[in-house]
C-alpha cells in the first residue's frame, strides 16, 4: 500500500472519529445497543454487499478477507472513539471503549458506514488479480540458449496493459496470393479457440492465447482470475526483447520462449502473423510441450484452410482499409 493512500485512510479515520465526538452524548433519537453476533453478521452482510457492487468481479475468498477487514477497521475506530471520550468527559476507560464498539449508535453507525468507503483504496490492490503485475522483463537476472532455439529467462517483470480496439476480428482481415483472406472473429473463432482450449485441458495451464502481430486477441483459454487480455501484449514485447538481444549472437526469429519464475511459467511461440502465449504452473510438465506442439499445429492448420498463407503487411493493409 502506498504512502498517499495510507495518509489518505488515516485522515478520513481521524475525521470518522471526530464527527461523533462532537455529537456526544447526545443519542438522537437512540438507545445505547448490546453486542450481538446478530448484529456483527449483518454488519458483516453490508460490508459485502458494498464491497460487491463496487467490484462485481471478486472472488468469494477475496469478499470474505475484506469484509473481515472492514470490521477489523470498524472496531479500531470505535476503540480509538472510546479513547477519546474517556479523556475529554473523564469517564471510565472501559465504560468509554464499551460505548464506541458496541453500545453508542450514532458513532456505530457512521463507524460502519463509512468503513468499507475509506478502505476501499487499499482494497482495490488486493481485488487485482497477481498477473495483473507482472510485465515483460527490460533486462533478466539469468539467461541461457539451447541449440534448438530456445530461451528462458529468470526475471523479475511489472507490466501495464495496453488498450485495445472494440472489435478483435478485424485484425486479422486481410489478402492472401491469389484467394481472400476474410474473415471475422464469429467464422473464424472456433479455429484458434480449439487450440487454446486443447491446451487449457492441461490442469496447469492458467492462460492460453493467440494473438496477432500486434498483440490483440483473436482466441483464448483463462482460468480462475486469470485475465488473457491483459496478457496478450507481452508475447509481441517479450519476442521482441529476446529477439532484440540474442540478434546481436547473429541469432534469427526464435521458435519458442520459455520464462520461469517462481510459482509460473510463460511460453511464447509461433511465427511472424501469430503468437500462442501460454501461462502454466511451474509444476507442468513434458505433456504440457506436447498439447502446446498440438495446439500450433491445430492453429496453422486453420490459417492454412480458411484463410491461405497471409502475410503480416497483407494483413495490416486489409485492417487498415477495414477501417477507413
Amino acid at each position: 500500500m502506498s504512502e498517499r493512500i495510507t495518509r489518505q485512510i488515516m485522515l478520513l479515520s481521524l475525521i470518522v472519529v471526530i464527527i461523533p465526538m462532537l455529537l456526544f452524548p447526545e443519542r438522537l433519537g437512540t438507545g445505547l445497543a448490546k453486542a450481538s453476533m446478530l448484529h456483527i453478521f449483518y454488519e458483516l452482510v453490508f460490508y459485502g454487499f458494498v464491497l460487491y457492487l463496487l467490484n462485481r468481479r471478486t472472488t468469494l475468498l477475496q469478499l470474505v478477507q475484506a469484509c473481515g477487514l472492514c470490521l477489523i477497521y470498524r472496531l479500531a475506530v470505535g476503540v480509538a472513539f472510546g479513547l477519546l471520550i474517556a479523556i475529554a468527559y473523564s469517564m471510565n476507560l472501559k465504560v468509554s471503549v464499551t460505548l464506541g464498539v458496541t453500545s453508542y449508535l450514532p458513532a456505530i453507525l457512521l463507524h460502519v458506514a463509512v468503513a468499507p468507503f475509506v478502505l476501499w483504496p487499499a482494497l482495490k490492490d488486493m481485488y487485482a488479480p497477481v498477473q495483473r503485475k507482472i510485465v515483460p522483463p527490460s533486462s533478466g537476472t539469468e539467461s541461457t540458449v539451447s541449440g534448438s532455439g530456445t530461451t528462458t529467462f529468470v526475471a523479475s517483470t511489472s507490466h501495464t496493459t495496453q488498450p485495445r480496439p472494440t472489435t478483435q476480428a478485424d485484425r486479422f482481415v486481410g489478402v492472401a496470393g491469389a484467394g481472400s483472406f476474410e474473415g471475422t472473429l464469429a467464422s473464424s473463432e472456433d479455429g484458434f479457440s480449439q487450440a487454446t482450449k486443447y491446451i487449457g485441458g492441461d490442469g496447469s495451464v492458467q492462460i492460453a492465447a493467440v494473438v496477432d502481430d500486434e498483440g490483440l486477441l483473436l482466441g483464448h483459454f483463462q482460468r480462475g482470475n486469470w485475465i488473457a487480455e491483459d496478457w496478450a501484449p507481452l508475447a509481441l514485447q517479450l519476442s521482441s526483447v529476446n529477439n532484440s538481444v540474442l540478434g546481436r549472437a547473429g541469432w534469427t526469429e526464435l521458435d519458442r520462449i520459455s520464462i520461469t519464475g517462481q510459482t509460473n511459467r510463460i511460453i511464447i511461440a509461433g511465427d511472424k502473423s501469430y503468437r500462442l502465449l501460454v501461462v502454466a504452473e511451474q509444476t507442468a510438465d513434458d505433456i504440457l510441450n506436447i498439447r502446446i506442439n498440438q495446439g500450433i499445429e491445430i492453429i496453422r492448420k486453420y490459417i492454412a484452410q480458411r484463410f491461405g498463407t497471409p502475410s503480416p503487411e497483407l494483413m495490416e493493409n486489409a485492417y487498415v482499409r477495414s477501417t477507413q
